[in-house]
């Protein structure tokens, strides 16, 4: 009988031949052994599935998506094929210090962690040190009570590819939402606190985290703060209420409020965002969340409620 491998990786793949072998093979220098490797190419239009098919390690399973699918759709693929215990997201250009899974491993072993993650060292394009890592790791290697919402009004400090996840406890507060892109990192994190687990940091870097200008990350600004401004109200408003952390509740707001975005919205979305983190509205889904900001159903409470909250703000700001 075939014993299933403890640790699943996921390596989304799309147009990243120049990276994706450096990441297979960091994958494959671990001095945990016991895994698999779950390889779904974005159908890329570069040659990058022939060079991952080069490898011959048996480990490796390579799905080619019949179209493209997207990070999301294509992340959610691979964890239904996941038989290990714990996951790996890998992104196909960063790649992992030789020690990390057996630190990792050892870490949710012997603490009640859903999800584990690590320091990380920023790298450039050519696999150097980046400009920006000192600000970076200012920005992301701090150990923080990550339970406590304040720590994600706004902000999300752990890198996706740092870390490690009770594959149960992930199918338990479900996949990733297929209508996010930008922020679907962040709203896993905040799902999973908000469903009462666990997250920690080992204060190691051992995840090199790549940053060459074709990251997806802040490429339509617009959409990525309702991402934000919605994964707020749908998971720290419910921890908010758990913790009493009223004071993250205010810095939801101001945050929301003084977002450079927040000008683009129309007034009637304006009030009603606000009127949202205020009422601790639940939506289930991004693109509700969407529909409900953009009805023209009159709402007269809702609008009232939060034309006069931004009325104080304006006053308060003064």
């Amino acid at each position: 009988m075939k014993t299933l491998p403890a640790v699943s990786f996921i390596v989304l793949s799309y147009n990243y031949r120049k990276y994706v072998v450096e990441t297979i093979r960091s994958i494959l220098l671990q001095t945990f052994q016991d895994f698999e490797i779950i390889v779904i190419d974005d159908r890329s239009p570069d040659d990058s599935a022939d060079v991952i098919g080069s490898f011959s390690d048996q480990r490796i399973k390579l799905v080619v998506n019949e179209q493209n699918m997207g990070g999301t759709a294509s992340y959610n693929k691979a964890v239904n094929l996941c038989q290990g215990e714990y996951i790996v997201n890998l992104d196909s250009d960063d790649w992992i210090d030789p020690e990390k899974t057996e630190k990792q491993l050892h870490h949710m072993r012997n603490s009640n962690a859903s999800v584990v993650g690590t320091y990380i060292t920023t790298v450039d394009a050519d696999g150097n040190i980046h400009p920006d890592d000192v600000m970076i790791s200012e920005y992301c290697n701090n150990q923080i009570n990550t339970a406590d919402p304040l720590n994600w009004v706004g902000k999300n400090t752990l890198c996706r590819s740092s870390t490690m996840i009770r594959r149960a406890d992930h199918l338990s507060v479900g996949l990733d939402d297929e209508d996010m892109i930008y922020a679907c990192d962040y709203e896993l994190w905040t799902r999973f606190l908000k469903n009462g687990f666990k997250i920690d940091v080992i204060p190691e870097k051992l995840t090199y985290y790549r940053m060459h200008g074709r990251n997806i990350t802040h490429k339509n600004p617009a959409q990525q703060y309702l991402e934000i401004c919605y994964l707020m109200a749908e998971n720290l408003s419910p921890l908010i209420e758990k913790t009493a952390s009223y004071n993250a509740l205010s810095d939801m707001i101001r945050w929301a409020h003084h977002h450079e975005q927040f000008a683009s919205l129309s007034p009637i979305q304006r009030y009603r965002l606000i009127y949202i983190f205020l009422s601790g509205m639940q939506f289930g889904g991004f693109s509700h969340f969407c529909a409900f900001l953009s009805s023209v159903d009159r709402r007269e409470l809702d609008d009232l409620t939060g034309r006069r909250v931004l009325a104080l703000l304006r006053n308060f700001s003064s």
